[in-house]
């Protein structure tokens, strides 16, 4: 696979003469490594990280020489890595030289002090860059490891490595978010060279399902959450122990994902209670609030015998009406037709229920305004707000709540 543009690294060490050799392809005898990639890679054109010494090194020289004519040749300078400040700079570098949409590959075989490791996360980067480059290959010559008895170096593509990062972002969303679907995203790779998935079926299976529940808890769908969260919790039980070396990162998330969606299976309100409070744990506030007063309804009608949730819903505005002046306020439901009519909650053993509805009700169309109706609260007096939710429902739970109930 040719490669539109190759970043390669010289220092001022003394490179020894070799022959290097990537898997199938026709081995290359060269000093420097450079020259054998570009051999490969067949690239257009070819940047060189230089410090100010390795510019005045013979290394440099002679790879102006050696590449004559078969690429386009460029400097870019690089200060020597001696504080985090310039780690940082080399890092500006490589993304300046990088254009977008190209097909990029990196050698951090010759690089100088930590150019390799900045080289091989300046790639990572690149990579995830929206309309950034494709990242082809990142290739080391091992010269260390060069079979003595032929003087043959073997190369290897770092590429698949970058994949670590990818796991490292997958699991940092799941812990900060509790959204598996950059994880679930990395389950379903296909190896195309091999010609088969990366990873076992087992956990193919889990991924859809894990896709699935990360779907259904981005909307607040606390029914399809729980059908998925057991199926989830069940697929990871059962994945199998040996696991191929390419999993071993989903094997260490394993248990933390089971740690992060356990519970969500419940199916009475008090799993829905905790499905609120895992919301706001996260600073999902959006959907902590929604579904706190969709939990309140469920409540009410259960703890009334109210089937009908529009009735209990226009039972609990009635019953805050009750309290204000006579004059009705924009918006305010009339009375329902008598076939729905219903048990109200205005006698005092609904007053707590009752004061909670007023509050939930307000903060739930404050957020469903955006901000956009008169004396709208912060965001951080929602975030806020949210993060107490829980601390709200328990105790309506405790007062109101039947020991066998279904939301």
């Amino acid at each position: 696979m040719g490669v539109d543009h190759l970043i390669t690294q010289l220092g001022t060490g003394r490179y020894e003469e070799t022959t290097y050799v990537w898997g199938e392809r026709e081995p290359v005898r060269a000093r420097l490594f450079p020259v054998a990639a570009c051999r490969w890679l067949q690239p257009r054109r070819v940047s060189v990280l230089l410090t100010e010494k390795a510019r005045a090194n013979e290394n440099w020289a002679d790879l102006q020489a050696a590449l004559e004519g078969t690429a386009e040749v460029a400097d870019v300078e690089v200060p020597d890595g001696r504080s985090e400040d310039e780690l940082w700079s080399t890092m500006d570098a490589i993304r300046h030289c990088a254009a977008d949409g190209e097909t990029l590959a990196l050698d951090v075989t010759h690089g100088f002090r930590t150019g390799p490791m900045v080289a091989l996360l300046s790639a990572a980067f690149l990579g995830a860059i929206h309309n950034g480059p494709t990242i082809g290959h990142v290739l080391y010559g091992a010269y260390e490891a060069r079979d003595t008895a032929t003087d043959r170096s073997p190369t290897f593509d770092l590429t698949p490595f970058l994949r670590v990062l990818g796991w490292t972002h997958a699991a940092r969303v799941l812990a900060d978010g509790g959204d598996a679907r950059p994880l679930t995203a990395l389950l379903k790779e296909y190896d195309r060279p091999a010609g088969h998935s990366r990873h076992e079926p087992e956990l193919r299976s889990a991924g859809k399902s894990l896709a699935r529940l990360s779907a259904a808890l981005a909307v607040a769908r606390p029914r399809e959450v729980r059908e998925e969260a057991g199926k989830a919790l069940r697929l990871l039980g059962e994945a199998p122990a040996g696991l191929s070396a390419r999993s071993a990162p989903f094997a260490a998330a394993s248990s933390s994902l089971r740690g992060i969606y356990e519970g969500l299976d419940a199916a009475d309100l008090e799993g829905a209670s905790r499905l609120v409070a895992w919301y706001a744990e996260r600073n999902r506030a959006m959907e902590a609030i929604l579904l706190a007063r969709e939990w309140t309804v469920s409540l009410a009608g259960e703890a009334a015998g109210i089937a009908d949730r529009d009735a209990v819903e226009h039972a609990l505005g009635a019953a805050v009406a009750a309290r204000r002046p006579r004059a009705e306020e924009p918006g305010e439901a009339g009375p329902l037709p008598p076939a729905r009519a219903c048990p109200t909650f205005e006698d005092e053993e609904w007053r707590e229920l009752v004061d909670w509805w007023e509050r939930i009700h307000d903060l739930r169309n404050d957020v469903a305004h955006c901000g956009y109706r008169a004396s709208a609260r912060t965001t951080d007096t929602i975030m806020k707000e949210a993060g107490k939710l829980y601390n709200s429902l328990a105790p309506l739970l405790a007062r109101y709540g039947r020991k066998e109930t279904t939301t």
